[in-house]
């Protein structure tokens, strides 16, 4: 993707440089941290860049977004969005602005039980209904999400 910088990685690649879907998303040379593979490198580089400096974190599974807001704190970074892609990162299908009313919308939208006759359609309708809680909501966008936060540095 044009304009996205990846700090330097052993071996590592950038998650988003490949996706012209993030390009609307992500401003031109912004820097990229990984959170997967933790790197000081990109930790030190990123605490040296001038104030204003868009920065992207990335990162997946349970407690990504303890992590992110974490990194963010040490790095002095101001979280301006917070999104979810699905079913990855890398080949986002779905990307859902990390928000209450955005990830209810989706869940009632997309995550449907297909139409016709099944055994297990029944079920599937039961778990649903009780997945669009709005606790069950918020518990599984935190543990399921594959985050991207876009931050400016103070």
């Amino acid at each position: 993707m044009k304009g996205l910088v990846d700090l330097p990685a052993e071996g590592g690649r950038s998650m988003l440089m490949d996706s012209a879907a993030w390009g609307v998303i992500i401003p031109p040379g912004a820097i990229e941290v990984n959170l997967q593979r933790p790197d000081r490198l990109a930790a030190t580089a990123v605490s040296r860049t001038p104030a204003g400096t868009d920065v992207v974190l990335v990162d997946s599974g349970p407690a990504s977004t303890w992590r992110c807001r974490r990194y963010a704190a040490r790095a002095g970074l101001h979280i301006r969005r917070s999104y979810l892609a699905f079913p990855s990162v890398r080949q986002a299908l779905y990307v859902v602005e990390d928000d209450w009313c955005s990830v209810a919308w989706f869940w009632a939208r997309y995550l449907t039980v297909p139409p016709g006759r099944s055994r297990l359609q029944v079920p599937l309708t039961l778990v649903l209904w009780t997945v669009r809680a709005p606790f069950l909501q918020r518990l599984l966008a935190s543990v399921v999400g594959q985050r991207v936060i876009l931050g400016r540095r103070r």
